[in-house]
């Protein structure tokens, strides 16, 4: 998290329907050792959902703050996503603030990224061509994910993976 205003409230983004979103996608500010031992390395940025639920579950999240379900994507890419009838990438992008960074690949890529996020440029793909935005099932057990990519028709939500990995633009709940 860069600024502390990116999860207040009066800064939060909202939808029509009252949905708050947050200013900067969650990032961790400093290292975070979990008691089950599992440990998070400061600047990471990319997730599975797994390691989201985990985060929540041990309170790491801003207060209040969660992550997007599903129906709040498409609500999310429904209202900033189109323009005048028209659905482009780049008004999400710029309604959001929202970043085509690419993300890390799975396998050694995800475990070289893990162990120096601040220092794996080399370890993210598509970097300025896509991005990935991870949100879960309203029952927590699937994931489900905004894709990006920098053409007309490129973007979208889907359920996807769990070990899908992305950032996560936290939504406001339980105020």
């Amino acid at each position: 998290m860069k600024n502390s205003f990116a999860y207040s409230l009066s800064e939060a983004i909202a939808t029509s329907s009252g949905l708050y979103i947050a200013r900067e996608d969650y990032c961790i500010a400093k290292d975070i050792t979990l008691a089950d031992g599992t440990t998070f390395k400061k600047g990471k940025k990319f997730f599975t959902l797994r390691e989201l639920l985990l985060l929540r579950e041990a309170g790491e999240f801003p207060k209040g703050w969660d992550i997007p379900n599903g129906c709040e994507l498409i609500d999310i890419v429904r209202e900033f996503g189109e323009k005048d009838g028209a659905r482009h990438p780049h008004y999400l992008i710029a309604s959001l603030g929202l970043e085509l960074k690419g993300t890390p690949a799975n396998g050694d890529n995800y475990d070289m990224y893990n162990s120096d996020p601040a220092n794996s440029c080399h370890c993210i793909i598509g970097s300025n061509n896509v991005g990935y935005y991870l949100g879960i099932s309203v029952d927590s057990t699937d994931a489900y994910m905004i894709f990006l990519n920098d053409y007309e028709e490129g973007l979208y939500v889907a359920r996807c993976k769990d070990t899908a990995i992305g950032s996560v633009r936290l939504v406001a709940r339980g105020f």
